[in-house]
């Protein structure tokens, strides 16, 4: 009769941490990712959910701009495309920003993004100028149209963060980071 209670304690005590932790991954992957601070108005793209740590550089994922290498011409639209160079590569969520070259306050858009496939993008609910994922299935790619700004803007930046899995995240390292120049 005993050794029958710690049985029954010991599947209870299991059934309750696995109920615990598919809680959190079912609350970490749902939660927003991009949000305002209301502190100074700057758009926050960490992604800070329980569990998750973001590791350095790119892991061979990348911000591509069809058509050009790193400038620009003026109010024309390009396609801006998420993907990783390694065959089979996939990621389960991003969030893509065009800012000033080297700001630090993420509020001012470079030019406009415009969603491709509504299915997976979406712009982010607290912060409109920033393109994230519509779910956290996995995919390959994603791409957005980007109308480049007026002339005289000169250089810009494409910012990424990427959600790799339920615990580690990239953000604006390597190729997560491209320059982009007026011609």
């Amino acid at each position: 009769m005993y050794c029958g209670k710690w049985h029954v304690l010991i599947g209870l005590f299991a059934l309750i941490s696995l109920v615990v932790l598919c809680l959190d991954y079912c609350v970490a992957l749902s939660l927003p990712v991009a949000w305002n601070d209301g502190v100074d108005n700057r758009c926050n793209r960490d992604i800070t959910q329980t569990g998750r740590r973001r590791l350095a550089g790119d892991r061979g994922f990348r911000i591509l701009v069809v058509g050009r290498d790193t400038r620009y011409r003026p109010r024309h639209v390009y396609t801006v495309v998420i993907n990783g160079t390694f065959p089979d590569q996939k990621f389960l969520g991003f969030m893509l920003v065009a800012v000033t070259a080297n700001a630090v306050d993420e509020t001012t858009s470079m030019g406009t993004f415009q969603e491709i496939d509504p299915t997976k993008t979406r712009f982010a609910d607290e912060c409109p100028h920033v393109v994230t994922h519509t779910d956290l299935r996995p995919k390959s790619n994603v791409e957005v149209l980007w109308i480049a700004p007026p002339p005289g803007v000169g250089c810009m930046e494409f910012r990424a963060s990427i959600i790799l899995n339920e615990d580690i995240w990239l953000k604006d390292e390597g190729a997560l980071k491209q320059l982009f120049c007026e011609a």
